[in-house]
């Protein structure tokens, strides 16, 4: 004998209930894994950044503009991997914004390439400064 109405409702309702909390459970626990893996990818590239940073100011300081130049072209893309990490997690106006702020810093770290390719070292700290400013300024606005 089959089930009466009332059974296959309440079955019916359990089903759907446990399907939305499975569902539920699954959607939360993938939004969380890539945000504990993003911000270990944002640790582990900030800590390469330091270390590019550090290097940058090190050869600088010795003012040899062929490293420089290296040193410039490797922070870039390391600002850009770290962008790329940190643009994942803002909301669609904090993005926007992030977005306008990393163009017009992708523009200074091109700047400071071609700095240290065809101009003083004097001209290359007084650039690099700039650089330095405007990572600072996006980094005290978005760091959560």
């Amino acid at each position: 004998m089959g089930m009466g109405l009332d059974a296959r409702k309440v079955f019916y309702i359990s089903l759907v209930a446990v399907l939305l909390f499975i569902t539920e459970t699954g959607s939360t626990a993938d939004k969380r894994l890539p945000e504990e893996a993003d911000t270990a990818a944002i640790k582990a590239l900030m800590k390469k950044l330091e270390r590019d940073t550090q290097m940058f100011e090190d050869a600088l300081e010795i003012g040899d503009l062929q490293e420089l130049n290296r040193l410039a072209q490797e922070l870039g893309h390391t600002c850009c991997q770290v962008c790329t990490v940190v643009t994942d997690g803002l909301s669609e106006p904090e993005a926007r914004e992030f977005k306008k702020r990393a163009e017009a810093f992708y523009a200074s770290i091109q700047g400071l390439m071609v700095f240290t390719q065809q101009s003083t070292l004097r001209m290359v700290t007084s650039h690099y400064q700039e650089v330095k400013e405007s990572c600072k300024a996006c980094h005290d606005l978005f760091k959560k």
